[in-house]
């Protein structure tokens, strides 16, 4: 009797540790699986923040873009001056607004996006059978290459032509674009322009427009 309780005795004092340690287990597994939801959700909410910032900040260039066009087809192509279109004209004649005027006035490059990028706006070689310059260039550097497809997309209906490239320099005719179309949205070649986008960190577009 004597050993049957002292045995009784011993395995009664382990059942209280026997379910501490089941509580412990299931207490690590709910905390494993709220730090794995918290988890999940603070990755979805930080992938949401960048989306955000980044239709922002195309749709920010799009808008000087589309001003960019608009503006220098009023101010210089409806009177036939694109001949006369440089980017220090462009910055003097208020056609590039200040925030955009590289501070270090003189220095190249003369304007300069929010990515530090240059911006150049010039007439285009090439005239019209009367002689007057028919297109000018905008150029845009750069360009952060998850920011490029969708910068394309928003002004391509203002364009006759785009380039998407590495380096700065201007093409030289229109054969030298890497994506061309006409301001219809369906002859842009898609899948082309996401491949050529997505070719350096930073990419370099140009766009070529009519005065008109």
């Amino acid at each position: 009797m004597i050993i049957l309780s002292a045995t009784h005795k011993f395995t009664m004092n382990q059942h209280p540790r026997k379910i501490f340690f089941l509580q412990v287990g299931v207490s690590l597994i709910e905390l494993s699986i709220w730090l794995i939801f918290v988890g999940v959700v603070f990755l979805a909410t930080l992938l949401a923040y960048q989306a955000a910032c980044r239709r922002s900040e195309v749709a920010r260039d799009a808008n000087i873009i589309t001003n960019l066009v608009k503006d220098a087809r009023f101010m210089y192509g409806r009177v036939n001056r694109f001949d006369q279109l440089t980017t220090e004209e462009a910055i003097d004649s208020g056609l590039i607004p200040s925030y955009l005027v590289n501070p270090t006035l003189g220095q190249e490059p003369l304007a300069l996006n929010l990515y530090g990028g240059e911006i150049v706006i010039e007439q285009y070689p090439g005239v019209s059978e009367t002689g007057v310059f028919e297109y000018a260039l905008i150029r845009y550097g750069s360009v952060p290459s998850g920011h490029c497809a969708g910068l394309v997309t928003a002004v391509e209906s203002l364009m006759e032509a785009v380039a998407v490239t590495r380096f700065s320099g201007r093409p030289n005719s229109g054969a030298d674009f890497s994506v061309k179309f006409k301001p219809t949205h369906s002859e842009l070649d898609i899948s082309e322009l996401n491949r050529l986008c997505q070719l350096e960190p930073t990419m370099y577009l140009q766009f070529k427009f009519k005065k008109e």
